[in-house]
Formats: C-alpha cells, structure tokens, sequence
C-alpha cells in the first residue's frame, strides 16, 4: 500500500500543489472535502487540501506554547523558546484520536504549514511504519514574492532581510525536527516541478510507493511568480492594487478579455 504523506513546508513553497498530487491519487483528505477543506482559489487553483480540524487542532499548538496568532507567516514571528517547547507538550486526547481516525483511511494526506513547527508534537503519534514526510522547499526570495502577490498579512510590510529570515527558520525548524525523531522523509524543491518533473515524479512515487508520471505533478508556469508569465502577473497586481479603485475599474473595462486571462491566471471572469 502507498504511504501516508505529511507534507511539510512554508507556506507559499509548494505545498498546495504537492498535496494535489496525492489527492488526485486517491489519498484520503476528508470525509466531506466540500465542507471541511478551504475551496480552491485563485492563489491556489490545485486546492489548499488543509483539513480544518487538523488546522485548529495545530493553532491550539502554538496557542498551549504562549503564541497567539492563528499562523506563523501572517503575524509577528515565533520566539524560538515557544518553538522549542511544543516538541514537549503533552499530547492531548482529541488529538489522539484525530489520528486514530486517519490510520483507519489509508493512505492518507495531511498538509499544513503549520506543520514546519508542530510536526514534531504529531510524529509520536502517528504509526511510523506507513507514513513518510514530504518537505517542500523554496528559495525564500520567490515564497516572498509569492505572498506580496496575493498580499497575505505582514509579508508586504515586514523589512525584506526579517521577513527571508523567518522562512529559512520555518524550514530549519522543521529539519531540526526532522533529525531529532529520525524522521523517514523526501525533501524536493518547487523549482523542480518545472525543472525536472520526471525525474522528481520518478523520485516521489519511489519514496512512497505510487506510480507517478510528470503529468501527475499538475505543474502549471503560469501559477508561479517566478516564471516569465507569473512574474508579468505578479507584476501587474501589484502595480494595479497601487492604482485608485475607479481606475482599476476603468482599465478592467477597457482590457480585452484575452489580456486580462493572460495576465491574471485563473480570472473569474464577471
């Protein structure tokens, strides 16, 4: 049987993406998707593939280690004390059970950013044997650039040198995590999707026992700001937040069809 995938990774590097792959695999999400998992968008056509359980079960987490925030990339950053702390808290029942639930739907697919700190709290939790961890990974440049794009929280505010650092700590952590329960894990960078994407099929399907295909990657340049077409993309967004609302408006109207499906990939078109 395939093994459960948890994949790991700053948000903004692949993960969705990633996660789709599994989905569309057969893995097991959710019994209801449509009323448990965040709705596909335009930030992320492949789905979010984030259970809301298991979202809230990991900001009550962080909430148990004194961070108060509902995510780690939208607000202040995490002080590295209260990170330290949550491989060392004490598991708590209803977590227990979530994960009890799942060894009965295998294979499975967990996905949550949150993860980059939290996964060392669930690792003793889940059975070793059939599931494997999937980290994603991102130059921290373009995961900047893609959260300005779609103007999550204080990404677009933060001083560019904080704001790069606190991506490489999600990722350090998470690797840190990752040695100190020796856990079996495959890590891939984003950039091979477009790069390499059978080799990095061949590469997944082995470490998990699937049979994949580049195809099977669902890879998609226009959904990334830093291919050619993304970064037009990227670029006119930012440029057409700037520009007063009657403005924008006018522009919308005046810009062929075409144009505006080229430039904003996944337009919903009015």
């Amino acid at each position: 049987m395939p093994k459960n995938v948890i994949v790991v990774g700053m948000a903004r590097s692949g993960t969705s993406l990633t996660a789709s792959i599994f989905a569309r695999k057969g893995y097991f999400v959710a019994d209801h998707p449509d009323q448990q998992l965040q709705a596909a968008d335009k930030n992320n056509p492949s789905g979010f593939w984030e259970l809301d359980e298991l979202i809230e079960a990991d900001v009550s987490i962080l909430a148990a280690v004194g961070f108060p925030h509902h995510n780690t990339w939208m607000f202040e950053a995490i002080e590295p004390q209260q990170a330290e702390a949550i491989n060392s808290l004490e598991r708590r029942g209803e977590h227990k059970g979530l994960v009890e639930y799942y060894k009965g739907k295998q294979p499975w697919i967990w996905k949550d950013p949150r993860f980059c700190y939290t996964l060392g709290y669930w690792w003793p939790l889940v059975d070793a044997e059939t599931t494997r961890v999937l980290l994603v990974t991102r130059d921290p440049k373009e995961i900047l650039r893609s959260l300005l794009r779609v103007g999550w929280g204080e990404a677009p505010s933060a001083e560019k040198s904080d704001y790069l650092k606190r991506i490489r700590d999600h990722v350090d952590f998470v690797r840190r995590t990752i040695n100190e329960f020796d856990i079996p894990y495959l890590e891939i960078d984003y950039g091979d999707f477009a790069a390499n994407p059978r080799e990095t099929a061949e590469k997944i399907g082995r470490f998990f026992d699937l049979e994949l295909t580049a195809d099977d990657l669902g890879y998609k340049s226009k959904f990334n700001s830093s291919a050619p077409r993304g970064y037009v993309a990227f670029m006119f967004e930012r440029i057409a937040r700037m520009l007063p609302s009657g403005l924008r408006s006018f522009l919308k109207k005046m810009l062929p069809e075409f144009v505006l499906q080229a430039l904003i990939p996944n337009r919903v078109k009015k």
